[in-house]
Parts: C-alpha cells; structure tokens; sequence
C-alpha cells in the first residue's frame, strides 16, 4: 500500500473513530469497503450476463461499537447528519421514515438478520472518498461497509459473497432500488492489481491480472440534470419483455444471457409489431446490445490477459457505441466527452459508465503516457466548468483498518 493510500485510510479513520461517543472498555473497529468501475459489461448483471468490474482506490470507512439493547446511532460524517433507530423496527415499511443515507445502513442490518444472525445496540460513523452520482457504487460500498462491520463488532462471520448479496437484498428489498449483484460483489471480492470476471447468473468468477501497461482514468464531465432513474428502470423492463418474448418462441429462455444471434432475427422480424406496452424494434436494440456486450466482456478479458492494449481499447469504445445507439442510455452532450477524451494523447479507448443518462466516463490510457492524457483532460471544459478526473487503481475488497492502515 502506498503512502498516500495508507495516509487518506488513516485520516478517514481518525475521523470517524472520534465521532464515536467515548465508552469504557467497548473496543472500536475500523474497515474500508472500495467502490467500484466497471471495465465493461454495462446492463447485462440483471439479464444474468457478464461484468469485468475492480474495486477502486476510492473508500467508505466505517468506525464503529457495540452499544447497550438493540438501538442504533449512525453518523454520517460527510453530510453532518445523525440517525437512531431499533433493531427491533427495522420492516422495510418503516424505511422511509428514515434519511436516505440511514436506509442503506438500516436495510444491511435488516438483510444481516434475516441470515439469522442476532445483532445487538451499535454506534457506527462513516465517511467517504466515492464520489456520489458518479456511476462508481457508493451506495454498495455503504452497505458492505455497514455488514462488514456489524459482523466485526459482534465476532460473527459470513463469506465474502454472502456479504454481498446481504447488501444486494438491502438495496433491492429495503431501500427499493433493484440493482444486480456487481456493485456489491466487486466491493466485497476485489483484489489489488485485479479484475473481477464476474457470471451474474452462476456467480462463479475469475480473479484477472489488470495489464501493468494499462492505467484506467474515471472522468465526470460538466452536465446538467439527468433521467437516469426513470431511464434505466425503463430499460429493464425492455430487457425482461424481451426475454419473455423470445421464451415464447422458443422456451429455456430465462433471461437475455440465453438469447443468440438467431434469436434476434426472431425479434428483428416483428420489429413492425407492439408487445405488452413495447415497441419490438425497442426490444430488438435492447436484446442486441446485451447479446452482443456480453461477447464484449468476454473478448475485453481475452485481450487482457493477452495484453493486448489496441483490442482493450477497442472494446471499451464499441461498448460505448452499442450504449448509445442500441441501448439509448447516453445523450448527445456526452458523446461529444467521449470523443474528446478519446482523441487526447494516450487514450485507448472511453466510455460511460453506470445505468446511463450521464454520469462519468471510462477512459483506458497507455500508462507510459498517463501523465500527458492526465493534464490534456484536466484542460477541458464546459462553459468555464472543468471535469472532474482521478486515476483509479484496482485494490482489495472491504477489509479492516488498523492504526497505520497496516492490516488491510
């Protein structure tokens, strides 16, 4: 761990351990859950496809202690806010009754129990260096923080892909967001220097090696309000109505993960026609973009393990492409950030990155010349609003933090 990792640990440490109320003889915890950049795979975890995601140098650190009866104080350091709630009124009908922020940590709770694990009174704080509304998963590094944590304090276990989906069903059943498992898989199961190839369906995965010629640079271009949340809920439902289109022609059809080539020559042949409330040309793009990502994924993980830069890069761009003309997740303002970025010295290949309609932007550089894209980037602006961007490396999954940052 470098220096500046180990100091930005162990400030954020410093800091939520000395928001805890001080107690007698009830020791502190520590961890460090990562947030998370997906190299490519955009929309196919839901249709049980294939992700390439890494954990990234960018954390939610979590202090914490046990606490008498079974109420729970949580500081959220960066907004200032305070919130207490029971154990023992944790039904998801009362989430809304609680700060956005707290119903992540509630429902990890919640979706703890539900493992039959008993928890107790806890006082937790937390901050964070995952940028929010920038596609990169605060929200999953939160919740597998929150479960780490929890199990930390009261000496239990769970395995690491148990964890995660824990926070899965958190974010699906209690906060009301019905994400896939990636964010929380890639948060809990990362691995410095790697890259998660991740089966959304059998969750099986491989650990592989991130090319040393590589580096991977997130950037957050000027832009204005989005409709990402109503956008992407909408594109699920196209995905789902043609999975249950193609399941009537020919049956074993679960999901998009099971659709073929020739299975969208079935739905490019009634593109005329409407199905339920869908326009089949619709759910012609939707069904090819996930097809045809998921060989993505799978040719980027090739490539890599190759260390073949020019195909990496490749890639990563056809995927923007297909984001953009089949899934109709990006708009016209972002696609010009995308070409930009990817004419500047370096620069293999870019793409968005999360559920769509901004957001920020995957760009994937030579590293001999990340200091040159670097610079280039942070030149560009919007109406005198400059980007935000930040190299990311891959590193470990949640662990704990020590004094010193030494046991991560």
């Amino acid at each position: 761990m470098t220096n500046r990792l180990s100091s930005e640990l162990e400030q954020m440490r410093r800091a939520t351990e000395g928001a805890l109320e001080a107690a007698v003889d009830t020791p502190v915890k520590t961890v460090a859950a990562p947030g998370r950049v997906n190299l490519i795979g955009e929309h196919t975890d839901y249709n049980d496809g294939f992700v390439l995601p890494v954990a990234i140098d960018r954390w939610v650190v979590m202090s914490g202690r046990r606490r008498p009866g079974r109420e729970v104080v949580a500081h959220a350091l960066d907004r200032q806010e305070r919130a207490l709630f029971s154990l023992d009124e944790l039904d998801p009908s009362l989430a809304r009754n609680l700060p956005d922020w707290a119903r992540y940590v509630a429902g990890t709770l919640w979706s703890l129990e539900l493992e039959g694990l008993r928890l107790g009174g806890m006082e937790l704080a937390f901050t964070g260096s995952v940028p929010q509304g920038m596609g990169l998963s605060s929200s999953a590094a939160l919740e597998v923080a929150t479960g780490f944590l929890a199990l930390r304090i009261h000496g239990l276990e769970l395995p690491r892909l148990r964890l995660a989906q824990v926070g899965q069903r958190a974010e699906n059943q209690y906060v009301g967001v019905n994400c896939g498992i990636m964010d929380q898989f890639a948060s809990a199961l990362g691995a410095a220097g790697r890259a998660l190839l991740l089966d959304c369906r059998s969750l099986e995965y491989r650990l592989l090696p991130v090319p040393q010629g590589i580096a991977f640079f997130v950037v957050h271009p000027p832009q204005g309000r989005t409709l990402a949340g109503s956008g992407y809920n909408r594109r699920r439902q196209e995905c789902e109505a043609a999975a249950r289109l193609l399941a009537g022609e020919r049956p074993g059809i679960r999901a998009l993960r099971d659709a073929t080539a020739d299975d969208l020559k079935v739905l490019a042949s009634r593109a005329g026609e409407r199905y339920e409330d869908h326009e089949v040309a619709n759910l012609y793009r939707r069904a090819r973009h996930v097809v045809e990502e998921n060989s993505r994924v799978l040719a980027l993980a090739r490539a890599m393990e190759e260390d073949d830069f020019a195909a990496v890069g490749r890639l990563v761009s056809q995927s923007h492409g297909s984001l953009r003309d089949l899934f109709e997740v990006s708009t016209p303002a972002f696609d010009r950030w995308v070409e930009r970025l990817a004419g500047l010295p370096g620069c293999l290949g870019a793409r968005m990155v999360g559920g769509g309609f901004g957001g920020s932007i995957l760009a994937v550089v030579r590293r001999e010349e990340a200091e040159l894209f670097r610079r280039a980037a942070a030149s560009l602006d919007e109406g005198g609003e400059a980007v935000r961007l930040f190299p990311c490396r891959p590193v470990d999954g949640v662990g704990e933090v020590g004094r010193g940052s030494e046991n991560r």
